[in-house]
């Protein structure tokens, strides 16, 4: 995959020896070259050119690795050896796979240990300085920058105690209702034959499926999600205790959240409320191409523009009437690993700024076991009421989405978090 930058050095090389080992040098035209250029590219006489410089095409596989050669497809093990930073390539990514790529199509430069895009079409990195896990984030108008990958911790960053890695809660374990657990998204069912590694267990404990597809990232009780502990047990900074029952943090409620708890986030990031969600559905319903594939010939929705009773109601369901809706528009069209359903959404991808939510359903820390895997989308709110709100629910394949007040406490689901 790298011969065509060879054969490029190589042509540079002889016209450097051909002219003068030790002169500047120009291709495409016999004007001089420009003052300070090693190498000037020009066809016209004005100093332009009508043509361009192809950059040599590879497939990446991964952006970094202590081994350059292990990034690119089709190159050996320490095939190339010495220091590369400075490496110049075109990662090529078929239109076919565009939407669902790992590492967007563009150009990438080697910084010595991993490839740096040199441009992200409005997605940004952010590094968690607690574990180096990085989440692509973007911005959706006037309801700020959100993450578009699951959350993926398992410590606080503000502190207090972690959250265990566990379905269940065991005999003489504290924390009632909100002891907190994370686990691993399982497929269900399992697929069969297992993939390598797999150890068949269902209880969110086998973290194969997880590596696979790092940003499934991982499930939450709402104790863990929030921080919360309960009354009768050690207070540690960075905790809140648990009152869910007398809070109304719900939008419209009597101590309404404009901004939602910390909880599992990283620092200067939150969960977001009832009300910053609520924000940011109607983003998504007001403008559904920008973030989504749907096109003027699948709008409008119906009612056209996002209706703000919805921001109050706690009817289960809103959104559009019509086949069309904001919720195909923020769930994921890539399919989720190993499901047996066909549902996908209209989301824009992880690379061009979509919300791109995944349907991986939810876990029970009451059962242990998994529910609606690749068919429905969940996620917590940042607010402790079991009251109103406390979850936003995607059921495919339909176009709406659920202000969800029945979520349990010792249900488990995924994570986005919101920058400050």
């Amino acid at each position: 995959m790298m011969k065509p930058l060879f054969k490029t050095t190589l042509l540079i090389v002889l016209a450097f020896i051909s002219t003068n080992s030790f002169a500047q040098v120009t291709i495409g035209s016999e004007q001089p070259p420009a003052i300070g250029t090693l190498l000037d590219l020009k066809t016209e006489s004005d100093g332009t050119s009508t043509k361009g410089l192809g950059m040599p095409r590879v497939k990446l596989i991964k952006r970094a690795d202590a081994d350059i050669s292990l990034t690119i497809e089709g190159v050996a093990a320490n095939e190339y050896t010495g220091d590369h930073t400075g490496l110049l390539v075109y990662n090529a990514v078929s239109p076919s796979e565009a939407i669902c790529a790992d590492i967007a199509s563009g150009l990438y430069v080697w910084d010595g240990g991993q490839w740096q895009p040199l441009a992200s079409g409005g997605v940004k990195v952010f590094t968690d300085p607690r574990d180096g896990e990085e989440y692509k984030y973007a911005n959706f108008g006037s309801a700020g920058d959100w993450m578009i990958e699951n959350l993926r911790a398992t410590t606080y960053a503000q502190g207090g105690t972690p959250p265990l890695l566990s379905t269940w809660r065991k005999a003489g374990e504290p924390g009632g209702s909100f002891y907190k657990r994370y686990c691993y998204p399982v497929p269900d069912p399992l697929p069969n034959p297992l993939p390598d590694g797999a150890t068949g267990a269902t209880d969110g404990t086998d973290d194969t499926y997880f590596k696979l597809q790092r940003s499934m990232g991982l499930f939450y009780t709402q104790g863990a999600a929030l921080n919360i502990v309960n009354y009768d047990e050690t207070i540690s900074p960075g905790e809140i205790v648990d009152n869910m029952f007398a809070a109304a943090e719900y939008e419209g409620g009597a101590n309404e959240l404009a901004v939602g708890y910390q909880g599992i986030c990283p620092a200067g990031w939150h969960l977001p409320s009832d009300v910053e969600w609520n924000r940011l559905e109607q983003e998504i319903y007001n403008n559904p191409e920008k973030y989504s594939s749907y096109t003027s010939a699948d709008l409008p929705f119906s009612p056209s523009a996002w209706d703000t009773n919805w921001n109050t109601s706690m009817s289960n369901d809103r959104g559009s009437s019509a086949a069309a809706g904001h919720a195909k528009a923020m769930m994921s069209q890539c399919e989720t690993l190993y499901s047996t359903h066909s549902f996908v959404g209209k989301s824009k991808g992880v690379q061009q700024g979509g919300f791109n939510a995944l349907p991986l359903g939810f876990y029970s820390a009451f059962s242990g076991i998994p529910y609606n895997y690749g068919g429905t989308v969940y996620f917590w709110t940042g607010i402790r009421d079991f009251g109103g709100g406390n979850a936003r629910v995607i059921d495919s394949p339909y176009q709406v989405i659920s202000r969800d007040a029945g979520v349990k406490p010792f249900e488990m689901l995924p994570v986005r978090c919101k920058k400050n």
